[in-house]
C-alpha cells in the first residue's frame, strides 16, 4: 500500500492500528513528513472539501446533517455506533478513506459510503470518533475477528 506524502512522493505504508468498530485504520508510513492533521467538527449548512482518493481530485461538500451510524456486527446480528455527518458532495467508489476538510485545513471526518444514486448523498464518519481511536495506544501487528468485529493482538486470536 502507498501513500502520498504532501510533496507528491509516494511512500510503502503498513496497517499499524485497524479497528472494525468503527471502519478505521491507522497506517505508519516511515519516512514520511509531514505535519499532524488538526481535528474540526462540523454543523448543517457547513461547506468544505473532500480530498479524493480517486484520481487525486477534490470535491465540494455541503453538510446536510449530523448523523449517528450503525455498522452491522459482521457474521452476526447487533451493531456498533459512532458519529458522523451526511454531506452532499459528487463522491464515487474508490472515495472511501478520503478525507473531508473544513476550509481552515481541519479534518472533520473520512468517507466511508457513497450513495449508489443521483442523491449526492455521502457519509463520513466524524472527525471526534478519529480522534477516539488515535488516542488508543496502537501496538500492532493487529488481525481483525470478523465473528465479533473487533481488533485483537494476534496472541488472542482463536484458530482450528
Amino acid at each position: 500500500m502507498a501513500v502520498t506524502g504532501p510533496d507528491g512522493v509516494a511512500h510503502t505504508a503498513g496497517i499499524a492500528g485497524l479497528d472494525m468498530r468503527t471502519d478505521l485504520a491507522l497506517l505508519s508510513v516511515p519516512n514520511l513528513s509531514a505535519p499532524p492533521l488538526e481535528m474540526g467538527t462540523a454543523t448543517t449548512g457547513d461547506t468544505g472539501e473532500i480530498v479524493g482518493r480517486s484520481s487525486s481530485r477534490t470535491v465540494p461538500y455541503l453538510v446536510r446533517r449530523a448523523v449517528d451510524i450503525t455498522i452491522d456486527r459482521i457474521g452476526g446480528e447487533g451493531g456498533h455506533e459512532r458519529s458522523g455527518y451526511e454531506l452532499e458532495a459528487g463522491t464515487r467508489k474508490g472515495d472511501s478513506g478520503s478525507g473531508a476538510f473544513d476550509h481552515d485545513g481541519r479534518l472533520i471526518g473520512i468517507v466511508f459510503a457513497t450513495a449508489d444514486d443521483a442523491s449526492g448523498a455521502t457519509w463520513v464518519t466524524a472527525g471526534n470518533e478519529v480522534s477516539a481511536f488515535l488516542a488508543v495506544e496502537h501496538t500492532g501487528p493487529w488481525v481483525c475477528d470478523p465473528d465479533e468485529s473487533r481488533v485483537l493482538p494476534p496472541a488472542s486470536v482463536p484458530y482450528g
